[in-house]
């Protein structure tokens, strides 16, 4: 994974390089941007605060997809159909504070803009599934899945700016969910 300054778009300048194989679906920057995820299996942290020179700096992590809470150090992770929530308040030492199960196969991790909300979803089920998570390590499941079908397949979720409408599209078309009057959306 080659690490870019883009901040001259006409001419991105290549800043490092992360040692090893970091084979990755999808890399993931903390809300900071001092920390990026990446991985296959086993997610790896990297400090790239230095970017010349980044450094792996915790143990490997279960999952293979992850994603980073905008506002403080939550990190989501999915491993077969499996989502964990860490604390990373200590990005060397991250701590596990629940695992989410549901019954669909989870294929995404989204975090409302604020970081109140944190949206997985399956494709077998036509289910996406709304965790609030004003305490992390006791989410909870908000009334029950947003259904949009059973035989429609949700190919990606996404939150508006303010957080209030989640889109959710599928093999029927885009719907569009109101979270507007539920608590500190």
């Amino acid at each position: 994974i080659h690490l870019w300054d883009t901040s001259h778009p006409e001419r991105p300048t290549l800043l490092g390089d992360l040692p090893g194989d970091t084979s990755t679906y999808s890399p993931a920057f903390s809300s900071d941007g001092r920390i990026l995820a990446t991985g296959i299996e086993h997610i790896l942290l990297w400090d790239v605060h230095d970017p010349a020179h980044p450094k792996r700096i915790a143990r490997s992590l279960p999952g293979d997809l992850m994603a980073f809470s905008p506002h403080g150090p939550l990190m989501a992770t999915l491993e077969n159909n499996t989502v964990r929530l860490w604390d990373l308040s200590q990005p060397t030492d991250p701590t596990e504070l629940v695992t989410l199960s549901r019954k669909a196969e989870s294929q995404t991790l989204v975090f409302s803009p604020a970081g109140r909300y944190l949206v997985t979803q399956g494709t077998s089920l036509g289910q996406v599934w709304l965790w609030y998570l004003k305490n992390p390590r006791h989410p909870t499941l908000v009334d029950k899945a947003l259904s949009v079908g059973d035989d429609v397949e949700v190919n990606a979720v996404a939150f508006s700016p303010d957080g209030h409408i989640v889109a959710v599209a599928g093999s029927s078309g885009v719907q569009l969910w109101n979270l507007t009057g539920l608590a500190d959306s």
